[in-house]
């Protein structure tokens, strides 16, 4: 038999069923985090408890439908009946919140899950569970805020490739730095975005120009540019 390396935790389970019950929900736990990464997704793992059948499929039927592309739900359990302590090792072993509809913790299952600090919520309307649920996915998006630092307008169009453009421009306010983004405007409507990728004052490489100057531009951008276009320039940042 294996031995443990130095180092790992090693979790003490009060029988082989329940061992077996958590080495298969963390088999599944790995299944779904390795085709999380495939599709790019983030992973909330919780275990689902519920009064009675007809509760547990409405619950996990609605759980389907707050799913998001970025966010996944991974039920790593389900079943009727009040929290029990394998529920809670369970929950330890593989990292998920508990959820309870009309049903509560066992006190032995809920001192376990005191000291092994996991958590437990017990609700009694669907509603309210999967609004929490809901307030869960969103907290864990990430968030791009968009901040303008400039303006400019085309004045010529030099180059022209489906990917790229390079322009001759004017800033007419703030300032453009290489690797700001640009949408481009088009008699007051928003007609494509790109991205600066160098820019150029008299055939020389800067990294910024400023308000008032004149100046050369390369964008990485698909839709075709033409004089007089209106380029405003901004930063991302995710929060």
């Amino acid at each position: 038999k294996a031995v443990p390396s130095f180092g790992q935790v090693l979790q003490v389970v009060p029988d082989e069923k329940t061992a077996q019950q958590v080495l298969a929900a963390l088999k599944k736990a790995i299944t779904q985090k390795e085709e999380q990464k495939t599709f790019k997704k983030i992973g909330l793992p919780i275990i689902l408890k519920a009064d009675v059948l007809g509760s547990l499929k409405a619950l996990t039927d609605n759980i389907k439908k707050i799913e998001t592309d970025e966010v996944a739900i991974n039920i790593v359990k389900e079943g009727v009946g009040n929290i029990t302590e394998d529920d809670v090792m369970m929950a330890k072993a593989t990292k998920a919140e508990i959820l309870g509809f009309k049903v509560k913790p066992f006190t032995s299952a809920f001192e376990i899950a005191q000291k092994e600090k996991v958590k437990i919520s017990i609700y009694d309307v669907i509603y309210n569970l999967m609004n929490d649920l809901k307030d869960r996915i969103a907290s864990m998006l990430k968030k791009e805020e968009k901040t303008v630092v400039g303006k400019g307008r085309i004045l010529k169009v030099f180059l022209a490739t489906s990917s790229e453009k390079i322009v001759g421009f004017k800033v007419l306010e703030g300032q453009v730095q290489k690797g700001n983004y640009a949408t481009i405007q088009r008699e007051g409507k928003e007609i494509g975005k790109g991205k600066v990728l160098s820019l150029q004052i008299e055939k020389e490489p800067v990294s910024e120009i400023k308000a008032s100057s004149l100046g050369g531009l390369k964008l990485s951008v698909e839709v075709d540019l033409e004089q007089g276009d209106i380029l405003e320039f901004y930063k991302e940042q995710v929060s």
